[in-house]
C-alpha cells in the first residue's frame, strides 16, 4: 500500500465513517424526572382533595348541602350533619364548645365558638332564630381546611 506525498488520498483504501457518536439523553432524564415529579404532585392533590379523611369530609358537607338545597333534609338534619363531618374530618372525639382550640389558631378561638354556638342551636334548640345555613356551610369548610 502506497501513500503518496499528497496526504489526503489513500490508495486501496476505503473511506472510513467515524462512528456516531452516543445520543444525549440528558435532555430525556430530565424531561422523565419532571413527568414524574408532576405525576406525583397530581397524585397527592387528588389524595388532599378527595381522598384524605378532610376531603372526605368536606365532600359530605358539599352533599348535605345540596340535600338541604333540594328540600330532603331539615336545617336540624343539616347541622347534625355538619358537626358529623367535622368530627370525622378533624378527627375529634366531639363538638362541642367545651372542647379546646389548637394553639395554633388560638387567635381565631371567638369566631369558633360563635360557630359553635350555630350549630349547637339549630342541634338542640327547638324554636330556632334564623340561621344563615349558607354561611354555616362556609364556616365548617374553612375549619376542615384551616384546622392544624
Amino acid at each position: 500500500m502506497a501513500i503518496n506525498a499528497n496526504t489526503s488520498e489513500v490508495h486501496g483504501l476505503v473511506d472510513v465513517i467515524p462512528p456516531l457518536a452516543p445520543p444525549d439523553y440528558t435532555l430525556w432524564w430530565i424531561g422523565g424526572v419532571f413527568s414524574v415529579v408532576i405525576l406525583i404532585l397530581i397524585g397527592a392533590l387528588i389524595w388532599r382533595r378527595y381522598l384524605s379523611r378532610r376531603g372526605r369530609a368536606r365532600s359530605a358537607l358539599r352533599r348535605c348541602k345540596r340535600s338541604l338545597l333540594a328540600g330532603s333534609i331539615t336545617d336540624q338534619d343539616a347541622a347534625y350533619a355538619i358537626a358529623a363531618a367535622l368530627q370525622s374530618g378533624l378527627g375529634l372525639n366531639e363538638v362541642t364548645a367545651s372542647m379546646l382550640i389548637p394553639d395554633k389558631i388560638i387567635r381565631k378561638e371567638a369566631t369558633w365558638l360563635f360557630f359553635l354556638k350555630q350549630l349547637a342551636q339549630l342541634r338542640y334548640v327547638r324554636e330556632v332564630p334564623s340561621i344563615d345555613m349558607a354561611s354555616l356551610f362556609r364556616q365548617a369548610d374553612r375549619w376542615l381546611r384551616i384546622w392544624p
